[in-house]
């Protein structure tokens, strides 16, 4: 199974750098936390995470060696030369890509025509490329960094490793140990995990998820990426999470909503939001430092997704840049019967 998705190549890196540096077995360990150290979990994991991490700079040069699959330089993107037109706006139909800011979108920019019942949201499903026969609808979609996709899928679905108490995960995984298990048991259509000791669904790590999004496929290579960037030249508007709060952005996403956007507020998270963006914050710097050779591999691997999210931003960019002389609208949408 691991071969079949793409991640033999982690596993066997993983085994040589804990051959070569005599590093703790981190499977054996949380096999052996589950069994015995129910009062305390995550502990014995993250210390050995954390000297494993030590030789983990060294094998940086390796794991690029030892890649076989198509590495993003390798993938060109056409120049964006045109702008989508701003047309009037009557209903906005919303391809959300999971945990790349789809729901700061939907509850906060989007929330003055989802009031008005003028807005369908696709959050499940792989894109029906039928919905553009329907020229009235406003089309936008969601991206965000590849690797801050990642995070966000396991901070919040996937087990936590770092922050144990974080959601009542019945004994937290930790990063690593949440990619292996999703490359394994992630064996359905939508990559969704048959793990059923987890509480709830645990999305599973699929690399390219946005490539899979927009064309149905997951392969990545320069065919399958002209096919996705053709795609995207049928939506009219972009939301990239990074760039949310600039101002040349809201006035970009204004001009084309027809109103004075709103992505300060994040009501997603309800009254403790501070206290969860700062833990979610620190984990994220934690992992990072610790899972560099698996991060390193990770981003070799979503090497369309990370083309596609340079093309959305060279897209938004274009079109800030035309819409340099318009006058961003400063009213909120007018209620309709």
């Amino acid at each position: 199974q691991r071969e079949a998705s793409g991640g033999a190549q982690v596993h066997e890196i993983e085994d040589r750098q804990r051959e070569a540096s005599g590093g703790a077995q981190v499977h054996e360990i949380e096999d052996r936390q589950r069994g015995t150290n129910g009062d305390a979990p995550g502990l014995q994991l993250h210390k050995a995470e954390a000297d494993d991490a030590a030789s983990a700079d060294a094998d940086l040069v390796r794991v690029e060696d030892l890649y076989f699959g198509v590495k993003r330089e390798e993938l060109t993107l056409p120049k964006v030369t045109t702008c989508p037109a701003i047309k009037p706006l009557k209903n906005v139909y919303f391809l959300h890509m999971r945990k790349a800011g789809g729901s700061t979108v939907r509850l906060n920019v989007l929330a003055p025509l989802t009031k008005l019942k003028r807005t369908t949201f696709d959050e499940y499903h792989l894109l029906d490329k039928r919905v553009f026969l329907d020229t009235s609808q406003t089309f936008a979609v969601n991206f965000r960094k590849p690797i801050d996709l990642i995070l966000s899928k396991y901070e919040s679905e996937g087990g936590y490793g770092h922050v144990s108490t974080f959601k009542g995960s019945p004994w937290p995984l930790s990063f690593k140990r949440w990619y292996h298990l999703s490359r394994v048991y992630a064996n359905d259509k939508n990559g969704v995990s048959k793990w059923t000791e987890f509480r709830g669904l645990l999305v599973a790590y699929k690399p390219n998820y946005y490539l899979e999004r927009l064309t149905g496929n997951a392969t990545c290579g320069q065919e399958n990426l002209d096919r996705a960037i053709e795609i995207l030249h049928e939506f009219d508007l972009f939301f990239v999470t990074d760039r949310l709060n600039d101002k040349s952005f809201q006035k970009y996403a204004s001009l084309r909503l027809g109103y004075k956007v709103n992505t300060k507020k994040r009501q997603w998270y309800g009254a403790e939001v501070d206290k969860i963006i700062e833990l979610k914050e620190k984990m994220r710097k934690e992992i990072l430092q610790e899972n560099k050779l698996l991060i390193r591999m990770m981003e070799l691997e979503n090497a369309c997704d990370y083309r596609i999210y340079e093309y959305a931003n060279n897209l938004i960019d274009k079109c800030i840049k035309d819409d340099r002389h318009r006058i961003a609208p400063t009213n909120m949408l007018p209620e309709v019967g």
